[in-house]
């Protein structure tokens, strides 16, 4: 079981048990998923402001957003998960053991942006860590790794993800010249 879309975009997931395949309709948002041990194929609609979806690798969960924040969506049903209100919230990242799954918001509207992680079981917020590019979960959900660029270069920082706890940051040096 894998999520093609480790990001906000298109992609497909393939639930664990390996039952459903479901894809994100990008241009007109809604899930399409196909029952592949009966070959029957529905979709569900999804909100105008979702960016992306992203699986849970180890159970059959996908995660979206609406105007109000994460969603978690099962074949059991639909879950509102503690993300912090900003205006377009968006999954980018599940741990490999599908504990802890990361949503970005982007700054602007006098939002400084950060990236919320949270407990894939509960829904509930872990930590909220300033905003940062391309946020990843180590295995277990317990690292929150970011990019950050600066006008000297890129940095690399590393929080812990309980607390949001910066721990390490390396310079990574200047990508792009002038």
């Amino acid at each position: 079981s894998s999520s093609v879309s480790g990001t906000a975009g298109a992609g497909a997931y393939l639930t664990p048990d390996g039952a459903l395949l479901i894809a994100f309709d990008e241009f007109n948002p809604r899930l399409i998923v196909l029952d592949r041990t009966t070959g029957g194929e529905f979709t569900i609609a999804l909100p105008s402001s979702t960016l992306g979806v992203i699986g849970n690798p180890v159970r059959p969960e996908v995660y979206v957003n609406d105007a109000t924040g994460g969603l978690a969506m099962a074949p059991t049903g639909v879950r509102r998960l503690s993300t912090p209100v900003c205006a377009s919230p968006t999954a980018v990242a599940v741990s490999a053991d599908g504990r802890r799954v990361v949503y970005r918001c982007l700054p602007g509207g006098g939002n400084p942006g950060y990236s919320a992680v949270l407990d894939t079981a509960s829904g509930s917020l872990v930590s909220v860590a300033p905003h940062g590019w391309s946020p990843v979960l180590n295995t277990d959900g317990s690292v929150l790794f970011q990019a950050e660029f600066t006008p000297t270069g890129m940095l690399l920082r590393r929080y812990l993800a309980d607390s949001a706890t910066l721990d390490v940051e390396t310079a990574l040096g200047q990508f792009f010249t002038t």
